[in-house]
């Protein structure tokens, strides 16, 4: 024990938690802690996905390789991966599937399955993804996942100029503007390596949903940048969660039935793997949003700042996407307690690495 000179103990003050600090706090007391035992199944998911990254992006990017190690570039892959991983799972409930890995989750509801023989297998099971969907799946995710990254990135920087500099974000992914600067010049690469092995649907995709929802996303940033109200209580965030996931369906919307209609894309008429894709990205939203309200109040206007969004509204939403998920699986003929119980564990897993992310500075 370290003592004064007199010879009494010398105590440390003891350091005073951060607001961002205590708000993480509240906010795992509102969401479960993820088990122990799926551990080593989210470690088996991340290497999958990481190894996907990596076999696609840098060489995808060349040159223009993101700098290994800078604070933006660990964002943009932690963000790209978690994208990657969410379309990984949403394909692997879907009851379109690949047929070998479908028949192996859907495993009749009266064979009793212990927890630890499921986890077990579930690494191999989930492998299979690696060779039951073709390589251009795989690329296309990652290349879309990081370019999603790279456009919130963008926007960060671009918002702050105005307007007119935010929408000439979108306006790169119609490579019509030159580009400026090395991320600009990477979200261009990215964009035109991803649409080199585009099918007609995702072209048709691309130019009438995606492209239309990323415009919106960048003109609404900058009215969050200008300080504005969004009079529909979302902060200007929900623009952002469209764009978003209307980029991972351009890839994965054939394994949820969309590759068809078009007027599947109107909200109105979304089926329950979208509203739930759209109902988990607000809740990362909302979370990121609550914990970040510091660095927020300088630079922009968000549903938690003008208080459209609240603590209450946070464990809503996150209890309304269990119960979803919990329905989608037995709709999508997941009737296996043990099997339905492991993706609800991972679900939960996944908002608690996007926390973590958050608490630890990488995801804000």
């Amino acid at each position: 024990m370290v003592r004064e000179k007199d010879g009494t103990p010398f105590c440390e003050e003891p350091e005073l938690e951060s607001p961002a600090a205590a708000r993480v706090r509240t906010l795992e007391e509102l969401i479960a802690k993820p088990p122990e035992d799926i551990i080593p199944l989210r470690r088996s998911m991340q290497r999958m996905v990481a190894a996907q990254w990596q076999r696609y992006v840098p060489p995808a990017l060349g040159a223009d390789a993101l700098e290994s190690g800078t604070a933006k570039a660990v964002k943009i892959r932690f963000l790209a991966e978690m994208y990657m991983r969410a379309c990984y799972s949403m394909i692997a409930v879907s009851d379109r599937c690949p047929l070998l890995l479908r028949m192996q989750i859907r495993c009749p509801r009266h064979i009793p399955l212990p927890r630890a023989v499921v986890l077990s297998a579930s690494p191999v099971i989930f492998s299979f993804l690696n060779w039951l969907l073709p390589a251009r799946v795989h690329r296309q995710l990652a290349l879309m996942a990081t370019m999603i990254g790279l456009i919130d990135q963008l926007l960060d920087e671009a918002t702050a100029n105005g307007p007119d500099e935010a929408a000439r974000i979108a306006l790169l992914l119609s490579a019509a503007p030159e580009p400026v600067t090395r991320p600009e010049i990477r979200l261009q690469t990215l964009a035109v390596s991803l649409r080199a092995e585009e099918s007609p649907w995702q072209a048709n995709h691309w130019n009438t949903v995606m492209l239309p929802a990323i415009q919106k996303y960048c003109r609404e940033e900058a009215l969050a940048a200008a300080r504005k109200k969004d009079p529909s209580g979302m902060g200007y965030r929900w623009a952002g969660i469209e764009a978003a996931i209307s980029g991972m369906w351009y890839v994965v919307g054939p394994y949820l039935g969309l590759e068809d209609e078009y007027e599947a894309f109107r909200q109105d008429l979304w089926n329950a793997e979208q509203r739930w894709m759209a109902d988990t990205s607000l809740l990362m939203q909302m979370l990121d949003d609550w914990i970040d309200q510091d660095e927020d109040r300088a630079v922009r206007s968000t549903a938690v700042l003008c208080r459209d969004w609240s603590l209450e509204g946070i464990q809503g939403l996150y209890r309304k996407t269990i119960e979803d998920l919990t329905l989608l699986l037995q709709q999508n003929g997941v009737q296996n307690e043990t099997v339905k119980r492991l993706f609800v564990d991972l679900y939960t897993d996944y908002i608690d690495t996007g926390l973590d992310a958050m608490k630890r500075g990488i995801a804000l």
